[in-house]
């Protein structure tokens, strides 16, 4: 076979791989637990029984727990979705209010690549990430990160400025 054709065959079977992931080539997507630099405990999924679906807690970390696995969805653009077993984070939205509004809390919903509620970039910061979601909703426009501080008396986890004063309580590390 010829360069010309072998190149040929290698687009054609690099088009059938894209074709075959829904567009997006996922070689980048990984799976580990995220903790919480200002708190120690991890990133955890539960079922709220009051707002009924599942949302966004802090827990003692156990990357052998089903709930603090999250798999990064690279989605190609320069964002994530973060994905457990129990969907996606979306992230919050809505006023800032105590205690927080249901729109104001990281749930974990069904995952959709078209929503743009469920992309996260992840900002690195010394060995440590601040998790930002791509359609951020607070007055001024300034940036918001997945907060280790909840305001609420439950463990909703919130997302709030990402202001320098309020960085050490954004600042997530990876771990296997």
């Amino acid at each position: 076979m010829g360069r010309q054709t072998m190149r040929i065959l290698a687009m054609v079977a690099v088009a059938g791989l894209l074709f075959a992931s829904g567009g997006t080539a996922d070689a980048a997507d990984e799976t580990h637990s995220w903790r919480s630099f200002s708190t120690g405990w991890c990133l955890d999924a539960k079922y709220d029984k009051e707002l009924q679906r599942p949302v966004a807690t802090q827990a003692p970390c156990n990357p052998d727990l089903w709930a603090q696995q999250w798999t990064q969805r690279d989605l190609g653009n320069g964002y994530w979705m973060l994905e457990n077993f129990a969907g996606c984070l979306r992230n919050a939205d809505g006023v800032h209010a105590q205690p927080p509004p249901e729109d104001r809390i990281v749930q974990v919903v069904a995952c959709d690549r078209a929503n743009e509620r469920l992309w996260w970039s992840q900002v690195p910061r010394s060995g440590e990430w601040t998790l930002r979601p791509r359609v951020p909703r607070i007055i001024g426009g300034s940036a918001l990160c997945l907060s280790a501080l909840s305001p609420s008396s439950n463990g909703r986890m919130t997302t709030q400025d990402c202001a320098p004063e309020n960085s050490i309580h954004a600042s997530w590390v990876k771990i296997q």
